[in-house]
């Protein structure tokens, strides 16, 4: 697992660190729900990125501010392809905080809480 900071003033966008990886990374967060976007995942340096790390980074973001809000949104555009068990493992870690997926389809996946 590597650290997140704060990688822009509005709060959008945060640097994974992990050894030499650093990836930026962009969320938004409106109305009580958080967005995640596949396209908003840039390698900085300490490439090459795979699916699997994206994923992994993805839900570590997710789970870092998933606290503070109703809805979580992943929007997936096709720069990552994550596959069905990657969604499946996110699902299950999220379930652990109180979240259910209430959306999957091929572009989107979205989590909520009571």
């Amino acid at each position: 697992m590597g650290t997140f900071t704060l990688n822009d003033l509005r709060g959008e966008y945060w640097l994974y660190s992990e050894g030499e990886l650093r990836v930026n990374i962009g969320r938004g967060g409106i109305s009580g729900v958080c967005h995640f976007n596949t396209s908003d995942v840039h390698l900085e340096t300490g490439g090459p990125l795979e699916i699997g790390k994206v994923a992994e980074i993805l839900l570590e973001l997710m789970l870092k501010f998933g606290a503070g809000y109703k809805s979580l949104v992943l929007h997936r555009d096709g720069k990552y392809d994550l596959s069905g068990e990657q969604i499946a493992q996110m699902d299950r870690a999220l379930r652990k905080i109180g979240f259910t997926q209430v959306i999957h389809d091929g572009n989107e996946s979205r989590w909520s809480r009571k």
